[in-house]
């Protein structure tokens, strides 16, 4: 149904519907797609037209459960047209769609300055304590796809690394999954290997192939391309990781202070002669109304 482009135009989606009530009608429009590259919504705002109509149908969709969002106000004539659009799209127009939406927050991650994000590193005692690798796409829900091929087939790279303080290795833990959609056979099927990204050395830790595939893909990811990206994609991290602790520490600080400021704050006894519109006996400046009395 939708129309594939090949550059960006004014109107980047356009569709036809090929059934229903709107069957044969030819709709023009653009998408809205969150500008973080952190947040995992996986929501796309659309506001589409009749070719050469001013009526506009605004709606928002979940590229990922394929389905309308109906928690905004937006009317019932929304909603309706949104579910026509939807039933009409098939596997290859979402495919298109998220590929659209992919590109898109990989993009944003390009131009947003490191000081910019704020991800969250809840497994942080992990980190520090038991050396836990961190997922690059755990923190980073887009981030621009690794793969290799074997026998004309892609493995997509699944890459984890250590970012604990003062430690200064150089290795990364990647899984080699085929393409699947499922996660559960992404697991069951995932090749680990740990890569040295400057010494250029690997070990296989964990076989879901023959030895000599998995030695394979091994060399594939031993290109230079691939270890500068994985090398990029470790320091990313622990430039996060460093401010998350830094911003982290700060907030720490200030609570502490906080505190000390409430528990040092002088007792100012109160004269029960000072009259609600006398200045209050504290030294602030204000009313007794306005201060010590509430």
């Amino acid at each position: 149904m939708l129309e594939k482009l090949t550059e960006l135009k004014e109107n980047p989606i356009s569709f036809t519907f090929t059934n229903g009530e709107h069957s044969g009608e030819r709709y023009l429009g653009t998408f809205g797609i969150c500008n973080s590259p952190l947040c995992k919504c996986n929501e796309m705002s659309l506001t589409v037209a009749l070719q050469d109509s001013e009526h506009q149908y605004k709606f928002t969709i979940d590229i990922t459960t394929r389905k309308v969002l109906e928690r905004d106000k937006i009317g019932s004539h929304n909603i309706n047209f949104a579910k026509s659009f939807v039933n009409g799209l098939n596997n290859e127009d979402w495919s298109y769609l998220y590929n659209i939406f992919y590109s898109y927050k990989v993009a944003m991650l390009k131009h947003t300055p490191l000081n910019k994000l704020n991800p969250d590193f809840p497994m942080e005692a992990d980190i520090e304590k038991n050396a836990t690798m961190v997922a690059f796409h755990d923190i980073i829900p887009y981030p621009e796809p690794l793969f290799v091929t074997l026998n004309d087939s892609p493995f997509i790279m699944f890459d984890q690394y250590c970012i604990r303080d003062k430690c200064s290795c150089t290795s990364v833990s990647v899984d080699f999954v085929p393409n699947v959609e499922s996660e559960s056979e992404q697991k069951e099927k995932a090749t680990t290997i740990t890569i040295d990204y400057k010494k250029k050395k690997f070990q296989i830790e964990k076989l879901r192939l023959s030895q000599n595939d998995a030695f394979q893909l091994a060399k594939s990811a031993l290109e230079e391309k691939i270890l500068a990206k994985l090398e990029e994609r470790h320091s990313i991290l622990k430039k996060l990781y460093e401010n998350y602790k830094k911003k982290k520490h700060k907030q720490r600080v200030k609570n502490t202070l906080t505190e000390q400021t409430v528990q040092t704050a002088p007792i100012v006894p109160v004269n029960k002669n000072v009259g609600r519109n006398d200045p209050c006996p504290c030294g602030s400046g204000l009313k007794f109304k306005k201060c010590c009395l509430k």
